[in-house]
């Protein structure tokens, strides 16, 4: 009698911890689903495949100098294989699967919800629409402070008569 009371309550306590979990498993799913949602609502698979967009003009000239020594047609085809490659690889499908896992770590279900909630608000609504223009002009603006970083660099390499490495610093503009 007193094994069937314990079986039974193992049996209960056992029953009891899998409706949980599973219980847990669905709201689990559900935050899984809001993730989506959001990162379909706030547009970042989509943002970041325009940042990719933007930086692709200077792989291509990047990946170009790597093989300069090859002839043109050669060259040619080793920038457009990066580039076949690079666009495979970086799909909007790929970088939500690649977020989701990152959004779930870092937000809780109430925080994702109240997201999900402003950007189905007008200013939510505001803010996507005008993020290509804001990544654009971002880039800019840093592209802009990076030259001038640069310029610096440059400038104080030739005071201190540092020479880089299989090149010459630009010289001084006057």
């Amino acid at each position: 009698m007193v094994r069937r009371v314990i079986l039974a309550g193992l049996l209960i306590f056992v029953a009891g911890g899998a409706c949980a979990a599973r219980a847990q498993d669905g709201a689990g799913e559900e935050k899984l689903r809001d993730i989506r949602r959001l990162l379909e609502l706030n547009g970042t698979a989509q943002a970041g495949m325009q940042a990719f967009d933007l930086l692709m003009p200077n792989m291509r000239a990047v990946f170009g100098a790597i093989f300069d020594s090859l002839p043109p047609a050669r060259r040619a085809l080793a920038v457009r294989i990066m580039e076949e490659e690079t666009r495979r690889a970086f799909t909007a499908e790929r970088m939500v699967e690649e977020l989701v896992p990152i959004y779930e770590r870092y937000l809780t279900a109430e925080d994702i919800k109240a997201l999900i909630v402003f950007y189905e608000s007008p200013a939510g609504r505001k803010l996507v629409a005008v993020q290509p223009q804001l990544i654009r002009e971002s880039g800019v603006v840093g592209d802009k402070i990076a030259e001038e970083a640069i310029e610096r660099i440059y400038s104080r390499y030739r005071d201190e008569k540092i020479n880089l490495p299989g090149r010459r610093p630009p010289r001084r503009r006057l």
